[in-house]
Parts: structure tokens; sequence; C-alpha cells
């Protein structure tokens, strides 16, 4: 494990149909964007804003 930070860390995505791409902005900024719904999806399924407890 390296000791930087989360915000450096990289993103490479990979979907089933074997296409992959890499994101730059490192993983918080990765997180923010997919779960707010700016992120260009690409292959990735979309987010249900609607988080319901267990």
């Amino acid at each position: 494990m390296t000791e930087e930070s989360p915000h450096q860390w990289p993103v490479t995505i990979a979907s089933r149909n074997l296409a992959w791409w890499q994101y730059e902005g490192g993983a918080v900024q990765f997180l923010a964007e997919y779960c707010n719904g700016t992120l260009e999806p690409w292959a990735l399924p979309p987010v249900d804003p609607e988080v319901t407890p267990c």
C-alpha cells in the first residue's frame, strides 16, 4: 500500500465487453462525479439516487 492520498489514487475502469479507460481525477473525485451523475459513464451502470436502509 502506498502512502499517497486517496485523491491521488489512479482509477482504471474495465467493462464486461473488455473495454477499459483510466480516469485522471483520482479515486475521490471519480466517486464524487459517479455518484452525482456528472461522470461520463461509458459502460458503468447508473447510480440509483434512492438509498434505503437494510
